[in-house]
């Protein structure tokens, strides 16, 4: 059996003396590195292993962790500042672990490392260096970005962005290795959390995902059991319109406003059996997606509650945007999105309330706002509810906020961007 070893003690920079301490394996740096750099300034290279394992030890946080390597990066004069960055493989984009990052490091990364260079950073497994810009300082010295992959289980997980004075740097030179050093202990420390959160998320995932398909088994078992019942129904309302012909032509003398009148209430069951239809019917491919208009399935589903809602006394407002341009989207999710959304205030228990339905676009942002007088009760199945419209908006690459109180009711908001990263 092999023997467990500290993490520290498997670096390639790392030497033992003969007393059993550490150091760093340094070769010279290059005089020629340190380009735009004021001939008076110092270099400090002091580094202290141990004490900086010491104090990772005593961080139990992303964030404290993160800030601790800065606060160390800082410690040596030849580095501004840094951030890490981790990749998200949904969207394809680097984000700060820091809470509160350098916000021109935070800038820079979004305009000049995305999209093709991201994956050519991963590719090369190589530093690189990139202008950066003139310090605030010292004006007359141009800073530059050291970008370094880090990889991790042979898996690309982000990058390191490090400001410095230096336009080359060599991967043997003391600078780079007592950078790289300090990346790699600090970032094993993060990976359990890393590795902690991406779990919770899973599992989070999956209590979704079961809850779904439930909702799902549910929704197609009442669709079964409505369209037979609509089966039902529209036997007999033919065997009424036909008595009421029968009638009207049979008796001339009797009173026709009777039967007109009866005729046009039974027209009217049928236009509603006729929309429950049109709603509960599914598409032929669930998952399939296509330009979607978002005011036609919000007109569709007014149609379906409309009657409903009038009955429990519940007004409903439209108020859309005639200008608003097709989304990415399947008619299913906007479907289950309007109806996890009425479900979790459930106006048609209400006695008496309203909802206004509004929608808007701009700086291509498709908005879907729904406000309800009443309240969303903080219930289990109301969680869910709203993990589930979390859910359905991130298959949108959208947002999905909300706010609901005794005073002013409820308001739910779903931001669908125009356009879409993943199709």
């Amino acid at each position: 059996m092999n023997r467990l070893v500290p993490f520290h003690t498997s670096l390639e920079q790392l030497g033992k003396t003969d007393t059993g301490k550490y150091y760093i394996k340094t070769a010279k740096s290059n005089a020629a590195s340190l380009i735009n750099k004021s001939k008076d300034a110092e270099y400090s290279l002091d580094f202290d292993l141990y004490k900086y394992s010491q104090k990772l030890n005593e961080v139990n946080n992303p964030e404290s962790i993160v800030n601790l390597f800065k606060n160390e990066i800082k410690q040596l004069s030849f580095f501004y500042d840094a951030e890490i960055f981790l990749l998200s493989e949904r969207l394809k984009e680097l984000s700060p672990i820091s809470s509160t990052p350098n916000q021109k490091i935070l800038n820079y990364v979004k305009s000049k490392i995305s999209g093709s260079l991201i994956d050519w950073v991963a590719e090369s497994q190589k530093m690189t260096i990139l202008p950066f810009g003139n310090s605030e300082s010292t004006p007359n010295s141009a800073l530059n970005c050291i970008v370094i992959p880090i990889y991790f289980n042979q898996n690309f997980r982000g990058i390191l962005t490090a400001i410095s004075v230096f336009s080359s740097l060599h991967e043997e030179s003391s600078e780079y290795k007592t950078l790289k050093l300090m990346l790699d202990m600090t970032f094993a420390k993060l990976y359990q959390y890393i590795l902690h959160n991406e779990l919770m998320s899973s599992y989070s995932e999956m209590q979704i995902l079961q809850s779904r398909i439930a909702n799902n088994y549910k929704l197609a078992a009442i669709g079964e059991l409505t369209s037979k019942a609509i089966e039902n129904i529209s036997s007999p309302l033919q065997v009424i319109l036909s008595c009421a012909d029968i009638i009207e032509s049979d008796f001339k003398g009797g009173d026709k406003n009777i039967t007109q009148s009866l005729i046009t209430q039974v027209n009217e069951v049928k236009e509603i059996l006729e929309r429950l239809t049109y709603f509960i019917s599914s598409p032929e491919s669930t998952e399939k997606i296509q330009s979607c208009n978002i005011n036609d399935s919000v007109q569709d589903f007014y149609k379906l509650i409309e009657h409903p809602l009038k009955s429990e006394s519940y007004e409903c407002v439209l108020d859309l945007d005639d200008t608003l341009p097709p989304v990415l989207s399947n008619p299913n999710y906007l479907k289950q999105i309007l109806i996890n959304a009425f479900s979790l205030t459930n106006p048609f228990k209400s006695q008496g309330g309203g909802i206004i339905i509004q929608t808007r676009y701009s700086h291509e942002i498709i908005k879907l706002k729904l406000s309800f007088t009443n309240q969303v009760n903080q219930d289990e199945n109301n969680q869910m509810g709203l993990k589930i419209l979390s859910s359905l908006m991130e298959k949108h690459e959208g947002d999905f906020s909300y706010v609901s109180n005794q005073n002013n009711g409820t308001i739910l908001i779903f931001s669908f961007p125009l356009k879409r990263k993943n199709r």
